[in-house]
């Protein structure tokens, strides 16, 4: 890749693993409503509205990032 565009990469790569990491808090919390482990489903509903935070964040950078490396 193209060192200029390396920015994009990156930020795709954080939003992939991201996804990966709200998939495994989704299986988590099914999980834990299907064993009623209260303890675990309090961790899950902690933790992975910050998760989607993240997801949210690398599409708004990954929107206001691609035009301005694309074009340059």
């Amino acid at each position: 890749a193209e060192p200029a565009v390396q920015p994009l990469y990156d930020l795709r790569d954080l939003h992939l693993a991201g996804a990966r990491a709200s998939l495994a808090w989704t299986v988590l919390g099914q999980g834990a409503q299907a064993l009623r482990d209260r303890e675990l489903l309090d961790l899950v509903s902690d933790c992975h509205p910050e998760t989607i935070r993240t997801l949210k964040w690398t599409v708004q950078q990954l929107k206001e990032a691609s035009p301005q490396i694309l074009a340059g």
